[in-house]
């Protein structure tokens, strides 16, 4: 079953590019891995709110990448930026997916 991960988060004013920046940068890490099957990062037009979702093989995929990345000698520095330049605290949310669809070519 695929398992999702969704990171929400609020920039202050003027912080858009720096949040987005550090969200690519996270995403790009994600990307090397195991168990990764995608990853999208999204921008609400109405909000300005940046998401990030990935989608795994697996839960325990997830949580091993998340615990890793926390680990990370350059973690917290590069977490106090995030948060210094967030309106709140990152939200975040894990799914299972139930199912899924794809577009096929006719």
């Amino acid at each position: 079953m695929v398992f999702s991960y969704q990171a929400r988060a609020e920039p202050k004013p003027g912080m858009d590019k720096l949040v987005e920046g550090a969200m690519q940068m996270f995403a790009e890490w994600v990307l090397t891995q195991p168990g990764i099957l995608h990853i999208h990062q999204l921008k609400d037009l109405e909000t300005g709110a940046l998401v990030g979702i990935s989608f795994w093989e697996r839960k325990e995929d997830c949580e091993r990448a998340l615990t890793l990345s926390a680990q990370a000698p350059e973690a917290n520095a590069k977490q106090k930026a995030l948060t210094d330049a967030l309106q709140k605290p990152l939200v975040t949310c894990s799914y299972d997916v139930i199912w899924q669809a794809e577009r096929r070519p006719p």
